[in-house]
């Protein structure tokens, strides 16, 4: 793996340190993109998205649901063959009115693939993890308590960072990661119960965070498709059970986040899960341990531009080959161009740095170097009066993209205003990292189809 130089570790970090502090300086005339500021404005009650695009509430009574079929085949694997042809049902209930809000998302999913290719073809991890599976999604009660103060309580998806495509300060809620690069990290949040406060002054957003629920990413079972020790190590081998409990232990975590004319800047601070699982000798479960970040991220509207930077700083993350605790330090710019009409371009680099690196850390399972590089490239195109849209998405590892990565090219479609149906293609790109160079056959053609009621 490439050795990155000294005089470039923490390079990348000064810099986008550098651009986020320089905003106020920065402030000017507000181009046309000061649009594109709007999506991150958050008023509280407008923090839940719902479960479907189509008409808004007669009432405050809002019951709406989807039936989702989808379909995946493996067209490079050694044996070919289809990896998914499952059905998936959503429901939501949701009422509000000038003070209250209720919300309840829940959905189950069936896969017949397995029963179609023969149970007895796949572990029994596997089975559990993919085949069938039964969640509450969002739930929670919300209380405006007066024109500058509300409340929450219950399941919720709280996003932070500017970034579309890397994690950076976006660390509330864990993700569901069992298939990477599938779909967009958007669709990937699971949940987390908690207590919120939001205080809203002037152009200012204070959010009071009480979390009570440390839930676990969704990861690939060993030697599945998604982690093949056999590819990675050379030989076959069973880790021990990853938990898949939450941990009832209530955290703290804060926001301030400022709006402003053409610019926005926001800082978070919280103590959450690690985003990788660890495995020490004294344990029996492979587990996500606690960390503190504490992170800064701003928009910058520049003519055409939107340029965005994340940097965040994490206390003691914990590694499976190294008894002590380490620092890290994630960064990011990234810029956004959105003048042409029915495209939008996007491209972010990211870098993570690990103070005090131990050499030991990059031997599985941690896999991982000194300075680890990310970058991703975006561009989609708006088609038939935006009832289309072609997307195209390339995420690589490495600062010459040399570890591997993923590509992704899907359209999508609204057949009418109820249904509408995405078709497209990942392929996974190997390189130096051994886990992006074990998943390289992987790729998949893929389907789906949406009916919303």
């Amino acid at each position: 793996m490439m050795k990155i130089p000294d005089f470039l570790k923490f390079k990348f970090s000064l810099l986008s340190l550098t651009f986020i502090f320089s905003l106020p300086a920065l402030s000017a005339e507000v181009p046309e993109l000061e649009a594109a500021l709007e999506g991150f404005e958050q008023t509280g009650f407008e923090n839940i998205q719902p479960i479907t695009p189509v008409s808004k509430p007669a009432s405050k009574w809002q019951i709406e649901g989807k039936l989702t079929t989808q379909a995946a085949y493996a067209y490079s694997a050694s044996e070919r063959e289809w990896k998914q042809a499952s059905l998936r049902g959503d429901i939501g209930i949701d009422y509000r009115d000038s003070d209250w809000r209720f919300t309840f998302n829940s959905h189950a999913v069936y896969d017949s693939i397995y029963a179609l290719n023969g149970k007895n073809n796949y572990s029994k991890q596997e089975l559990n993890s993919y085949e069938s599976e039964l969640e509450i999604d969002e739930a929670y009660i919300q209380r405006k308590l007066n024109e500058n103060i509300d409340v929450s309580f219950g399941r919720q998806i709280k996003v932070w960072g500017k970034s579309d495509n890397i994690r950076i300060t976006d660390v509330i809620n864990p993700l569901d990661n069992r298939i990477p690069g599938l779909t967009d990290i958007e669709y990937l949040r699971l949940p987390v119960l908690m207590t919120q406060a939001n205080y809203f002054w002037q152009n200012w957003t204070f959010s009071f965070i009480a979390l009570h629920e440390q839930r676990p990413s969704k990861i690939a079972p060993t030697n599945s498709d998604f982690l093949p020790t056999i590819q990675m190590i050379g030989y076959p081998i069973t880790l021990p059970k990853l938990s898949d409990e939450s941990n009832w232990k209530t955290t703290p975590a804060f926001s301030a986040e400022g709006r402003f004319s053409g610019w926005d800047i926001s800082f978070y601070a919280a103590e959450v899960q690690q985003s990788q699982w660890t495995l020490n000798p004294n344990q029996t479960e492979r587990a996500f341990e606690q960390t503190l970040m504490q992170g800064i991220a701003g928009n910058y509207v520049l003519s055409d531009w939107l340029i965005k930077a994340e940097v965040a700083h994490f206390n003691n993350i914990h590694y499976s080959n190294s008894p002590e605790t380490f620092e890290r330090w994630d960064s990011l710019l990234g810029v956004e161009y959105l003048s042409i009409p029915n495209w939008s371009f996007s491209a972010e680099m990211a870098n993570r740095h690990i103070s005090d690196y131990s050499k030991s850390l990059s031997s599985f399972p941690d896999l991982i170097a000194e300075d680890t590089w990310q970058t991703a490239l975006r561009g989609s195109y708006d088609f038939h009066h935006e009832r289309g849209k072609i997307s195209y998405l390339l995420s690589m590892n490495g600062l010459n993209w040399e570890d591997g990565g993923f590509q992704r090219f899907w359209v999508d479609y609204d057949l009418n205003d109820n249904s509408n149906i995405t078709i497209g293609v990942i392929d996974y790109i190997g390189g130096d990292h051994a886990y992006w160079q074990a998943i390289r056959n992987n790729d998949r053609l893929f389907a789906e189809y949406q009916l919303y009621f």
